[in-house]
């Protein structure tokens, strides 16, 4: 059975004016069900005194034991055992009361209150709530929620200052980790006050939340944004000040735990050259609830022609420091999105960058030999024979295609499948040549030289 307490009163008849003393306190509240109606029957009690409204060690404990809650009223007294502490010794102590084994909250405040040893009498009635009565005892006094009011025969005037006070209070939410609660409506008012000139101030127990209040005049909204990855629950507190006397309004906001995603740091794009590895790329995976151990990484691509679904991938690393080296299929060129995926079980993060293979231009694999370079001729002959065997290799074995940027027209260059031949007659003089091996991506290689004739 749901029960609450709406209303408490502690009575100062036992306390005394003296907080250091020992005495037992008298304590009546209100005790209603889930659906807010007046409870009457045999309930069981206990107590604890806190330094904290949430959380800590209680300084005293207490089976009250069996009291009867008469249409909703409970009363009873705690505090007649002998080891029972100065506990109004400390600066803020709080109560808080358990029925039938279940605690209610928020828990109480306790303080010492002055008494009259011998007071004047009173005419009418004492009134402990608002009354609904339209023709009470002229003399008559009750508590409006905020300030007692007496009763003159007319009408009720204040008798004491007023304080701020809530209309309409806040009740306890629940949210999902990592979210915000959607706005939350308060209203407040102050009998002397104008509601702009009131201070609002939120807190949480523990210190975990941002809040926002928006609004205006006495009708506000509050939405509270609990630190990241924060699970416990925590009590709101809302204030409401005219600078001497203020109103706390509390309630429990309860935090579902969600699973959090992985997370993987950021991993820039990369370039090898065709045939060749990458060196070992670095990064680093955590996850808040899942040990890095326990992640699990792969690494995947969008280009099968360029990388091999399995064997261009090798992942290495331990814990949250991990490393992947990317080989590329042998003469393959182009670019690729890489994806790597950690996961813990239940969710995935990826990363994805950009694999640029590069191209590796021709090379020429031969070179005119020093005696093809001087050549000479002797009469009756008035020229000399050259000859130059060329060859060119591909890493990637991409077609290739020979040309002779600079030769002397007495010289034919020959080709074949990237290779040829460059031969003719030359008369006495000094002739440059320059060949090209481009393959069929544009890149290419040049080779110069100088062949010298005398006679």
């Amino acid at each position: 059975m749901k029960t609450s307490s709406t209303f408490t009163l502690l009575l100062a008849s036992a306390l005394t004016a003296v907080a250091h003393t020992s005495a037992p306190i008298n304590y009546q509240m209100r005790l209603t069900d889930g659906n807010g109606q007046p409870m009457s029957g045999s309930v069981n009690v206990s107590i604890g005194v806190y330094t904290n409204t949430f959380g800590s060690s209680p300084l005293y404990t207490e089976s009250v034991g069996s009291q009867v809650a008469n249409n909703g009223i409970l009363s009873f007294q705690f505090g007649a055992d002998s080891n029972f502490p100065p506990v109004l010794a400390h600066p803020e102590v709080y109560l808080e009361v358990s029925i039938d084994g279940a605690p209610l909250a928020p828990r109480q405040r306790l303080v010492a209150v002055p008494y009259a040893i011998q007071a004047a009498s009173v005419k009418g009635s004492i009134i402990l709530e608002n009354n609904t009565d339209p023709s009470p005892a002229p003399g008559s006094i009750r508590w409006n929620g905020d300030a007692f009011e007496g009763y003159n025969g007319s009408q009720w005037t204040m008798l004491t200052a007023p304080n701020p006070y809530f209309l309409q209070t806040i009740a306890d939410q629940t949210i999902n980790e990592d979210e915000s609660t959607v706005p939350l409506g308060f209203e407040f008012s102050d009998p002397d006050t104008p509601v702009d000139d009131l201070t609002i101030t939120v807190t949480s127990e523990p210190d975990l939340a941002d809040f926002v209040v928006n609004g205006t005049g006495s009708n506000r909204n509050l939405v509270v944004t609990p630190f990241t990855d924060v699970t416990d629950p925590l009590w709101i507190n809302v204030r409401v000040s005219d600078g001497d006397n203020s109103k706390t309004d509390k309630f429990l906001l309860t935090i579902n735990s969600i699973n959090d995603r992985p997370t993987i740091s950021p991993i820039g794009d990369q370039v090898t050259q065709s045939g060749q590895s990458t060196v070992p790329v670095y990064f680093s995976i955590g996850d808040v609830e899942t040990a890095s151990s326990n992640l699990v990484v792969t690494a995947t691509s969008t280009n099968l022609t360029l990388m091999h679904p399995t064997n261009s991938f090798t992942l290495g690393g331990t814990d949250n420091l991990r490393t992947l080296i990317l080989s590329p299929l042998a003469g393959q060129v182009g670019t690729d999105l890489i994806t790597v995926t950690v996961d813990d079980g239940d969710l995935t993060t990826n990363e994805v960058f950009t694999l640029t293979v590069n191209n590796t231009a021709p090379i020429f694999t031969s070179y005119p030999s020093p005696s093809q370079l001087n050549l000479s001729y002797s009469f009756p002959n008035s020229s000399a024979s050259f000859s130059y065997s060329i060859t060119t290799s591909d890493e990637e074995g991409h077609p290739r295609t020979l040309s002779a940027v600079t030769k002397p027209p007495e010289l034919t260059l020959s080709t074949s499948g990237g290779n040829g031949t460059l031969s003719g007659a030359l008369s006495q003089g000094n002739y440059p040549v320059t060949l090209k091996v481009e393959d069929s991506y544009g890149d290419s290689t040049t080779q110069s030289f100088i062949i010298q004739v005398d006679n």
